[in-house]
């Protein structure tokens, strides 16, 4: 989507014009978690597979990718032999939430944004569950919070 106005600035560069190499920098530092995680998913694809060929377009070793997997599938409180073998449209919207989230953290993002569903009564669950799943990695060093939009 092109940007209309403005600039958004990461690490004191404008990132609206990045290319190539630029771009992959930054989204390997900075992931989203989307609204509708059904229309983020290719429908022809396993959790698995998704996960895996994420990892792999990230240059994470393969040898290294079901423990990210599974690592991160735990901080949303999923176990990886209930949801790996399943196409998207086999899950709930909320699963898919958790799912989005998970994937988001096997880059190990230094900032993680979403939107808060704030306009809802209540608690916002996969929120909280991104919250809670980034502490782990705040203690392990990461210089970015959890951020809503």
């Amino acid at each position: 989507m092109p940007v209309t106005s403005g600039t958004i600035a990461f690490r004191g560069q404008d990132v609206t014009s990045l290319s190539g190499k630029g771009s992959r920098d930054y989204w390997s530092e900075v992931q989203a978690v989307f609204q509708d995680p059904f229309a983020s998913f290719n429908q022809f694809f396993t959790v698995g597979s998704l996960s895996r060929r994420r990892l792999a377009l990230a240059r994470i070793p393969s040898d290294e990718a079901d423990a990210l997997i599974e690592e991160c599938l735990g901080y949303v409180d999923m176990l990886p032999r209930d949801v790996l073998h399943k196409f998207p449209h086999q899950m709930s919207g909320g699963q898919r939430q958790r799912i989005m989230i998970a994937r988001a953290l096997m880059m190990r993002p230094k900032v993680l944004a979403g939107r808060r569903g704030d306009q809802h009564a209540g608690r916002d669950a996969a929120g909280e569950r991104a919250e809670r799943a980034a502490r782990p990695a705040q203690r392990a060093g990461p210089d970015g919070p959890v951020h809503h939009a």
